[in-house]
């Protein structure tokens, strides 16, 4: 079969330029350049966790703010600005999250229902 860019070589599109939220508080009018740089540098890199070696990483997502642990994601609450948060600060939270998950019940397995008997269709109306 031939290809339908017959004697043309593809070309790469140049990079899309990167794009990041504003957030709500702040009207585009007011924006300055170093806000909009501040804001096109996340994600951001905050540092690696010492006990495993993995990189945390902080982000704002559709959920709000929130730190990248591996394939773990953990939500920032608002008394932490999260472009300006610190290793410190990430560790804390992680730790926090550790502790809220331990203390969390373990979901007891619904037990099995009984079987539903299913009927002939009935018969109503029929002659």
């Amino acid at each position: 079969k031939a290809s339908k860019t017959k004697g043309k070589t593809k070309e790469k599109a140049p990079p899309k330029p990167k794009r990041a939220p504003v957030p709500p508080r702040i009207s585009p009018d007011d924006l300055t350049l170093e806000q909009a740089l501040l804001f096109g540098s996340l994600p951001r890199v905050i540092g690696v966790e010492p006990d495993s070696g993995t990189e945390i990483v902080a982000n704002i997502g559709r959920f709000g703010p929130y730190i990248k642990l591996k394939d773990q994601f953990i939500s920032v609450k608002k008394d932490y600005d999260i472009y300006t948060l610190s290793l410190e600060d990430a560790l804390k939270i992680i730790e926090i999250n550790k502790n809220k998950e331990k203390k969390k019940p373990a979901t007891a397995k619904p037990t099995a229902a009984k079987p539903i008997k299913k009927e002939a269709p009935s018969k109503k109306g029929k002659k």
